[in-house]
């Protein structure tokens, strides 16, 4: 049996609003969207989303309370 060592981690978070614009695609990336919140939220939870659910937890947080980080 492992015990489990304590660990810290650092995160920054960035909150801004868009006016308007176009979507800028990376050229090696092969798709790239606007999504309303609720969408976006409900895509980070896909079966096939490979992103940990902390992030989506984190995300969502992020876009319905942003001045509560």
């Amino acid at each position: 049996m492992s015990i489990a060592k304590p660990i810290s981690q650092f995160r920054q978070h960035f909150c801004w609003s868009i006016m308007g614009g176009e979507l800028k695609v990376l050229e090696n990336i092969i798709d790239a969207q606007w999504f309303s919140i609720s969408k976006a939220i409900k895509m980070m939870s896909l079966l096939d989303t490979k992103a940990p659910l902390v992030i989506r937890d984190m995300t969502k947080q992020l876009l319905y309370y942003p001045e509560i980080i």
